[in-house]
């Protein structure tokens, strides 16, 4: 609809086309850093069956990179099954970080 005197506005083509081409880049990257991911923790099952430290310690970190989202997801949807995974995944790092340390002091 247009007043009188007013032309139509331009069709927003361009606006749409960048938020398509956002979209399409974001999910390449989430795709590329899942891919990344998968290959990361392939070497690092492999380091472990040979025991090397490093994939200890990559193992733990990995492990408590997940504990923000899951107090995210506590925070803004809690429901018991939610608290008792955060806690049992922060027992588990506590319990990793434990062990790699200790086992390094021998």
């Amino acid at each position: 609809m247009t007043t009188v005197g007013r032309p139509a506005p331009k069709p927003r083509f361009n606006v749409l086309r960048t938020i398509a081409l956002y979209k399409l880049v974001k999910v390449l990257l989430l795709l590329a850093l899942a891919y990344g991911e998968v290959r990361l923790s392939d070497a690092s099952l492999a380091a472990l069956w040979m025991q090397k430290r490093w994939a200890e310690w990559l193992t733990t970190i990995i492990t408590a990179s997940l504990i923000p989202l899951e107090v995210w997801e506590v925070i803004f949807r809690p429901t018991v099954g939610k608290a008792v995974v955060l806690v049992a995944n922060t027992a588990i790092v506590i319990y990793l970080a434990w062990h790699v340390r200790s086992k390094g002091k021998r």
